[in-house]
């Protein structure tokens, strides 16, 4: 069992150095990298902008190419913002105040204590030793310059880089085909049916109202704890938005008999699409199972000439004009009413069968990806806390 020698991180990088004396012009193209720049699971810089030096020389946090970023202000830090300078213009960067900059000296790589400063394990440690007042907590840069990381031989620090760069890039491969089958439902949607707002293929259109049943939901009242705690599915627009998928099984809470009784909350079949109506309007899934939702829906209930499958993707491509019928400027709501009155293009059920199959099949296997790819992630989790430990076993 190989076991690498400690050290406080401040003795290996300079936390947060100075800004060096420079020889920029005014009009020097320099990167500039907002807190926003930083993609916290790719853990890089993602949007790269470009300003001139006198912009920014002052009042911004200067890094060099090189460097690490490490976000210091909750929830920036938790969220894992973190990043290795690189191909910065003219090797020069000036950032957002609320990044700490780590600058490793001759005895450490920069990638190495990148990897390690953005284990959840140490991001872990740094929340435990947060100051300042709720929503403005930041990691003290004490904590970094005395944050205790294995120090191996410089070699041994480019091996495990390498192992780790072979890791993450087969992260972000595996994340690239999520993105990629996500993309081919609402392209076989439009290879299938045409754009749905200008309906190319002519299919013939109907008011909602006509082909389906609209329905609203309600909330038991939160002071009578024998409402909720039941068996009872109860959705709310939080459950719908965060869903990746197609349908909903499962929601965060549930009611009781007695609470979907004394309320307006109602039981919806499965097979219903529920729509998101209220301030974040156009969000679907459908009801795998029956189950209540709360009155920031309106729940569909398909007739003969309509699948499920169809109409949620439908909806979801026509998000942008359920917005815009919304109206309001503060609060937006689209109302049964003016739901009734949308055209919806309905083309022939044995088209919307087929596309409801590949659709399934698709959403099937984005699925397993996303089981595969949650376990990989567990599994490169701790292959990195493994060779950063320094317990890197009998090599």
């Amino acid at each position: 069992m190989t076991r690498y020698p400690q050290v406080p991180l401040g003795d290996i990088c300079t936390v947060n150095p100075r800004a060096g004396k420079t020889a920029c012009l005014d009009d020097t193209s320099v990167s500039f990298v907002p807190m926003a720049a930083v993609d916290e699971s790719a853990g890089e810089i993602a949007v790269r902008q470009q300003r001139p030096f006198a912009e920014v020389a002052k009042s911004y946090t200067s890094f060099e190419d090189g460097d690490i970023l490490f976000a210091k202000i909750t929830p920036c830090m938790e969220n894992g913002k973190v990043a290795l300078a690189r191909n910065l213009a003219n090797g020069i960067g000036r950032g957002s105040t609320e990044f700490h900059v780590l600058r490793p000296g001759e005895r450490a790589l920069g990638e190495y204590i990148y990897h390690f400063v953005r284990q959840p394990g140490f991001r872990e440690e740094a929340k435990r030793n947060f100051t300042g007042t709720a929503g403005q907590q930041r990691v003290p840069k004490q904590f970094m310059q005395n944050a205790s990381i294995p120090l191996p031989s410089l070699d041994e620090q480019r091996r495990i880089v390498a192992i780790l760069n072979r890791a993450a890039k087969i992260e972000r491969l595996k994340k690239q085909a999520q993105e990629r089958l996500r993309e081919f439902i609402p392209a076989l949607f439009v290879k299938m049916f045409g754009d749905p707002a200008k309906n190319p293929m002519e299919w013939p259109r109907e008011p909602l109202g006509e082909v389906c049943d609209i329905v609203g939901g309600g909330t038991p009242r939160r002071r009578n704890p024998a409402y909720f705690g039941g068996l009872i599915p109860w959705a709310r627009p939080t459950d719908v938005t965060a869903l990746a998928g197609f349908c909903i099984e499962a929601t965060e809470e549930r009611i009781t008999d007695i609470g979907l009784r004394e309320s307006s909350a109602r039981m919806v079949p499965a097979g219903t699409v529920l729509l998101t109506s209220r301030a974040t309007i156009g969000h679907t899934a459908i009801a795998a199972k029956p189950m209540a939702t709360n009155q920031g829906f309106a729940n569909l209930m398909c007739g003969q000439r309509l699948l499920p499958e169809y109409l949620a993707y439908w909806l979801r491509l026509r998000r942008d004009h359920l917005i815009q019928l919304s109206g309001g400027s503060t609060f937006k709501e689209i109302s049964k009413s003016t739901l009734k009155k949308v055209e919806i293009p309905v083309p022939p059920i044995d088209l919307q069968r087929r596309y409801a199959r590949l659709a399934e099949a698709t959403q099937s296997m984005i699925s397993m990806e996303r089981q595969g790819f949650s376990a990989d992630k567990a599994l490169s989790a701790s292959l990195i806390s493994r060779l950063l430990s320094g317990n890197t076993g009998n090599q």
